[in-house]
């Protein structure tokens, strides 16, 4: 890149030539999709050090990902002389690490603070639940269970620079505008949450311990408070550059005022039509502004695209137009119309009738273009949700096409993971039926499936766990001698866990069966088994990880940090598998971002699919505080999913081709995406030709099957609850699991104290009907019922048990004034559906009669206080609407009301049913019956087995 001691920049056009050689003060870099910002800013680095001279050390270039770090400096190193100083490319968070490792004691931080992980705070968080005096976010039934939304939470108060004292100006302006109960417990929410946040802070310092959020906003309050600290650190950096600037969060850009200034040489680089993390907490906002903090403002514009044919990117661009006035564009009076190197043909929109055939017909098109010769690395199918490959990928291998699904499985879901956790699982607790089960049926023991099968059915109809069952059967030969040999080696452990930290039981486990070096030998000629020791060395440092933040190091403390982790989506990453040269590639449209491929198709663009709904957090942070009063929350959402569309449509080079179908299943016709009208300017097309359809369904005919597989039996008459009918229309292998395999599950503290509530309440109703309550009586159940499995501590125990008593003399009050007794609890029902072989029965909890009208009342015992999301509950309840049917079958006559009792709260959901929906029921019943008969069993990621992951084999 040198011409006679001076840089070549020939190859540059006239923008990317100005930003290279750009002088001093504030630089406003808009860079469109695929104008070749990295290279532009690889470019300015060595141009500043080359020619400006300026010493490479006091160049700071700040990026998100370790990965765009080290893609950068490895250009940067290619484009220098050799000899010169290392570079300072780096990530926002490395770079708060080192300024606090220098200057962290000016702020009162110890010299040997450690850096917790995620999950680390995970661990924290957890072991301190007791001590952040939660109540709202303690619920009884399940403690642990809003740890991950209050990580989420704490991390976007630091991201947003929220400190207690605004916090709590923000809680009296709630209590001071305060106008009814609603409001009242929202303030007291919020007050409960600002008491955690101080608590967490505390509880940190105290350890001595700061967390990756605090990497910035820790030095933000470094330089506010210490101002010579700021400018020692301003003194050492002459320029500053900056990678997508407008994923930057407000902590990230308020510590870049700091380290420029107004007037600093600061040179940021991003497009706010490609912002699309501001569910991590990226602000838009920051790029849109960037002119009124910053004076003399230089903005260049690239708008020369280096990677799409035109065709493609006026459609992107008409698409984008949508988001105005909200845009740089507009706001800014600049041009950010995108010209191209090349042409190609215009995008396409196929329409096809079912969503099994829009999948057949992306598979067929993509085969196509492999016989052809299009390479496979040139293709990618690009999808809103995760869960749309679940019919694509099936799609995919019906027609031969080899395929990688990135973002698929996070490190606790691999299967050679899994299994470890499972067997640590299985020596702490005995109890744990389910894993006991899928550890011995593993490659790890290897144990027959039909003989588990037999013993988890009779631990079922016993009450007893799989264990207590094993231990007292009476198996012969080579498996009775297996069975004793696993036993041997089981309480062996359980005996070590109590010596050992979890990461040495696990090392043991794996020394003595000799897991990890079978891995270990076939990964000389397998590249999978390669990917599989990275994983497992990769647990042990999640572990390691843990051991070094946590109080109680075992095996016991391990396993529940490990269920918190994996249901606050905090699993480690998995090592990513390499794509092979024969795979095309299914992704995420997030996880596209920054790639390009020759043939991008965009699968399912249906509403409400794309843009996606805008789903509340579990703990969402107020607009107040998180500065975004200038746009409604619902067109914030629409435009953020408007961008995404733009990023994936200008992934593609020359074809894009985008899909949807109306038929999902069920009455409701689905609607094409918005979007999709937008970009091409007028409506999708109704349905493709009808000579298309007829092409791809005679070729479906080649992989219809002929026949059931042999190995499983569908029984000729079906017998179903509607708990069983819930249960598959959730997740087929749930049900599949659950009660066709009869694999029990872990004990659930929820189920017990559901159980026991249920119990009361019949027996209430059962002395009334008599002449009298006995209050006392039915407060014995409590110790006669209750069980202590499955509580995470001592307190979280008691306090589930206080509010069983509380429950139960709360429901007593409650139907004291009640005149009206149900005419029948616990009913029965069995009706026959003749003509599918199946019957439904399963039992009522309580049948009331006003007058003429007929009541189904079922009790819950889940803590919901919102009429509105009880009465969206009832509208929804498959086990409502099955009762009502049964109710019609019984009578001849659909009841009038239908009701979930929510007796913690005294909530009623209300919901009442037409014959319509009996129908709908009906044939949800149909559907259920004719999944169980074709073997159907697919995970739709939503359940206890889903989690705990495994396969679902229905067939040899």
């Amino acid at each position: 890149m040198s011409l006679g001691g001076a840089m070549d920049l020939s190859g540059l056009n006239p923008a990317q030539k100005q930003v290279v050689e750009h002088g001093s003060g504030p630089v406003l870099v808009v860079a469109g999709a695929g104008t070749g910002k990295t290279h532009v800013l690889t470019m300015r680095v060595a141009y500043l050090a080359i020619e400006r001279k300026v010493p490479v050390d006091q160049i700071l270039a700040l990026t998100f990902t370790d990965k765009a770090a080290r893609e950068m400096e490895e250009r940067v190193d290619k484009l220098l002389p050799y000899g010169m100083l290392e570079t300072r490319i780096m990530t926002f968070h490395s770079f708060g690490e080192r300024i606090l490792k220098e200057f962290g004691h000016d702020l009162g931080l110890p010299i040997n603070m450690n850096l917790m992980s995620k999950a680390q705070q995970m661990v924290f968080l957890r072991q301190n639940l007791d001590n952040l005096e939660l109540d709202y976010y303690a619920p009884i039934g399940d403690p642990a269970s809003y740890l991950g939304s209050l990580a989420s939470y704490f991390s976007r108060l630091s991201d947003e620079l929220v400190s207690e004292s605004k916090y709590d100006e923000f809680i009296k302006k709630l209590k001071n505008h305060s106008q009814d109960e609603a409001d009242e417990v929202d303030s007291s929410r919020h007050q409960e949450l600002l008491r955690a946040y101080r608590h967490y802070r505390r509880l940190k310092s105290e350890a001595g311990l700061v967390d990756y959020d605090d990497l910035i906003s820790l030095v933000v309050e470094l330089f506010d408070q210490k101002p010579n600290v700021l400018r020692e650190v301003q003194q050492s950096i002459e320029h500053i550059l900056v990678d997508e600037f407008q994923d930057t969060n407000r902590s990230q850009n308020r510590l870049l005022q700091q380290l420029a200034g107004p007037k600093g040489n600061l040179m940021v680089v991003g497009d706010d039509d490609q912002s699309i993390y501001r569910f991590r907490g990226a602000a838009v906002a920051n790029i849109l502004e960037f002119t009124d903090f910053y004076q003399d403002v230089t903005t260049i514009v690239l708008t020369e695209n280096y990677r799409s044919s035109q065709q493609i990117l006026d459609n992107a661009y008409r698409l984008i137009q949508h988001n105005n006035p909200d845009r740089l564009e507009p706001q800014q009076q600049i041009n950010k119309y995108l010209t191209a190197r090349t042409s190609g043909p215009e995008p396409q929109v196929w329409v096809l009738p079912t969503y099994s055939l829009e999948a057949d017909a992306l598979a067929i098109d993509i085969k196509r273009r492999l016989d052809e010769g299009q390479p496979a690395s040139s293709i990618a199918v690009l999808l809103r949700k995760k869960n749309q490959a679940d019919i694509l990928a099936p799609a995919l291998r019906r027609h031969n096409v080899e395929y990688r699904l990135a973002d698929q499985l996070s490190l606790f879901e691999h299967p050679e993971v899994a299994i470890l956790l499972q067997v640590l699982q299985v020596v702490v607790d005995p109890l744990d039926s389910g894993s006991l089960y899928h550890v011995m049926v593993s490659n790890l023991f290897g144990f027959d499936l039909s003989f588990l099968m037999e013993q988890a059915s009779l631990a079922r109809r016993r009450n007893l766990t799989l264990e207590a069952q094993l231990r007292q059967s009476e198996p012969v030969g080579e498996t009775a001698d297996r069975l004793d040999s696993f036993f041997e080696l089981l309480e062996a452990w359980r005996r070590r866990s109590s010596e050992l930290t979890a990461g040495q039981l696990l090392f043991e486990i794996c020394e003595r069966t000799g897991y990890i070096n079978d891995y270990v030998k076939r990964s000389q000629s397998d590249a999978v088994a390669v990917l599989a020791v990275q994983n497992i060395s990769r647990l042990f440092a999640s572990i390691a990880e843990f051991e070094r933040v946590a109080t109680d190091k075992s095996a016991i403390g391990w396993g529940a940090v490990a269920e918190s982790l994996r249901e606050a989506g905090e699993s480690p990453e998995a090592v990513e598998q390499e794509v092979a040269p024969s795979e095309i590639q299914l992704m995420t449209i997030h996880k596209a971002k920054g790639l390009e491929f020759e043939t991008v198709y965009l699968f399912d663009l249906i509403k409400g699919s794309f843009p996606g709904s805008n789903r509340r957090e579990a703990i969402s942070l107020p607009s107040e505080l998180a500065g975004e009063l200038g746009v409604q929350p619902g067109e914030r959402h629409l435009q953020e999913e408007r961008r995404l569309m733009y990023v994936a449509m200008t992934r593609a080079k020359t074809n894009l081709i985008m899909t949807y179908s109306p038929d999902h299943g069920g009455k409701l016709r689905r609607k094409p995406s918005p979007f999709i009208e937008e970009a091409l300017g007028q409506p999708a097309p109704e349905l493709i030709e009808e000579n298309k359809v007829a092409i791809i369904q005679q070729e479906l005919e080649l992989f219809r099957p002929t026949g059931r597989k042999a190995s499983y039996s569908a029984p000729e008459h079906i017998f179903l609850t509607p708990h069983q009918i819930d249960d598959y229309l959730s997740c087929p292998a749930n049900f599949h699991f659950r009660h066709i395999m009869k694999v029990p599950e872990p004990p659930a503290p929820a189920l017990m104290y559901g159980t026991l509530i249920h119990e009361a309440i019949n027996r209430y109703f059962q002395m009334r009907s008599k002449g009298g309550v006995s209050e006392k009586d039915l407060l014995l159940l409590v110790d006669k019922l209750w069980a202590s499995d499955g509580f995470i501590s001592v307190g979280q125990e008691q306090k589930r048990r206080e509010q069983a008593v509380a429950t139960i003399k709360a429901f007593i009050k409650r139907q004291d004034t009640q005149k009206d007794l149900p005419i029948s609890t616990e009913r029965s029902f069995e009706f026959n559906i003749d003509d599918i072989n199946t019957t439904v029965r399963g039992r009522i909890d309580a049948i009331f009669q006003v007058g003429e009208s007929i009541e189904i009342r079922d009790y819950k015992t889940s803590p919901i206080d919102d009429v509105k999301k009880a009465d969206a509950k009832a509208k929804g309840s498959v086990q409502l609407a099955v009762y009502a049917l049964a109710w019609r079958q019984m009578t001849g006559v659909v009841p009038d009301r239908t009701v979930l009792d929510y007796v913690e709260t005294g909530v009623e959901g209300v919901y009442q049913p037409a014959a319509g929906d009996l129908e709908h029921t009906l044939k949800q019943i149909r559907q259920v019956a004719a999944g169980i008969r074709s073997g159907s069993f697919q995970p739709s990621g939503n359940c206890f087995y889903c989690s705990h992951p495994k396969e679902v084999k229905v067939a040899a």
